[in-house]
């Protein structure tokens, strides 16, 4: 699908979509209390709408009036032979399988699409007193997870863990958590956002340095008050980069005290809007795309230092700064310090996505300013970290012409 897209201002309110790792957790967590819970979301992502499935598999009843979650739980498990579908979300499988296997100790899983052709069961050694009998989709989880003393090695899966330390309290006996190394910071905000939604069913751990100390025998408790999953800042910050650009939009559900490292695009923002000439990244960004775009709307130099790509990304990020020297910026890249000469950009020609989220989301954003427009090919990309994003474009008057 391809877009041609003309300058125009925006304006308007528009709502963030809800965070899917937090969602993923709240989600787990009403799935296995004790009482009714309600979740506000934002958005639903393909793999809320698996784990909701797989949830209402096991006999949790889950209903929705527009944008609120209404879940009510199982009330007892009897330990018989359950069975769920995860369709193709792996992080779905990641979640309810310790849990399950916490509070009824067999269960068969299975899947669709690539799933089924993949080894599902990376990280999933670390589940003491849990027997996989196979690798890939259909797979029969047997025996209950045992409490215990836990060492997790540098490379673990956060998806895995976090469900291992949501489980945990609800085994009998204590448990102990210990990381053999300090956290990576992505690893550690998990971990934290994994205790932010404990924490708001009524369970706390007790933290020591690199270590966690869990309780068996504990229950969760659904809050009395709606759960609010707040927005996420890595599709916000592309509609609060509009302001950037002669638009005046406005981004609610956003939490300003976030644990998400993509809460620094604000004041990354900020500093673009007091036209800082230097600024400094201080970790690796998935926004290097969008801040690269938008300095090449400003008419003096912009130089970012401290610029870390990661390796995957490296020869994309050089494609895209190729396509913006097309609209007519200069840009310098050493690697770690990048220069951005922009202006007055002319469009009147094709660039494409590189089907990557990222530059899809940029290129559309910055389309609004560019003299004479810019056909986006295969824009579709656009969507697929927020599916409603083209169209929250229209809405606040974006002048996009889908063909």
């Amino acid at each position: 699908m391809n877009a041609k897209i003309y300058p125009s201002n925006l304006s308007g309110i528009t709502e963030a979509s809800s965070l899917k790792p937090l969602a993923m957790r709240y989600f787990t967590l009403a799935g296995f209390c004790e009482g009714q819970t309600r979740i506000y979301l934002k958005n639903e992502t393909e793999d809320v709408t698996a784990l909701k499935d797989a949830l209402g598999d096991l006999g949790v009843g889950i209903y929705r009036d527009k944008s609120v979650y209404t879940i009510n739980p199982v009330t007892e498990w009897d330990g018989g032979y359950k069975r769920a579908g995860v369709k193709s979300s792996l992080p779905t499988l990641r979640f309810i399988l310790p849990i399950t296997c916490a509070v009824n100790g067999v269960c068969e899983f299975s899947g669709t699409g690539k799933l089924i052709r993949k080894n599902a069961t990376a990280g999933m050694n670390v589940l003491k007193g849990v027997t996989l009998d196979s690798t890939v989709l259909p797979m029969i989880a047997t025996g209950k997870l045992n409490s215990g003393n836990y060492l997790i090695e540098p490379d673990f899966n956060t998806q895995v863990v976090s469900a291992l330390i949501m489980a945990l309290p609800l085994v009998e006996g204590d448990s102990q958590i210990e990381f053999s190394q300090k956290l990576k910071k992505q690893q550690a905000i998990m971990i934290d956002l994994t205790l932010f939604a404990m924490k708001g069913f009524g369970v706390e751990l007790e933290r020591l340095g690199t270590i966690l100390k869990i309780k068996g025998g504990q229950k969760y408790v659904a809050p009395e008050k709606e759960l609010l999953v707040e927005g996420d800042f890595s599709t916000a910050g592309y509609f609060l980069a509009l302001n950037q650009l002669s638009s005046n939009v406005q981004v609610t559900n956003l939490n300003d005290q976030s644990l998400q490292a993509d809460k620094n695009i604000v004041e990354y923002l900020e500093k673009l809007n007091n036209k800082e000439k230097t600024i400094e990244l201080k970790a690796k960004t998935n926004f290097i795309f969008l801040l690269t775009a938008i300095a090449c709307t400003k008419d003096y130099v912009t130089t970012f230092t401290g610029v870390k790509i990661k390796e995957k990304d490296e020869q994309k990020f050089l494609e895209f700064i190729n396509m913006l020297r097309l609209l007519g910026a200069t840009i310098d890249f050493d690697g770690s310090e990048l220069s951005v000469k922009g202006g007055m950009l002319n469009g009147g020609i094709m660039l494409d996505t590189l089907q990557d989220a990222r530059v899809a989301m940029t290129l559309v954003v910055l389309s609004s300013v560019v003299q004479g427009g810019i056909t986006i090919l295969s824009v579709e990309a656009s969507m697929q970290e927020q599916a409603t994003f083209l169209n929250e474009f229209i809405r606040l008057g974006g002048n996009c012409q889908v063909g």
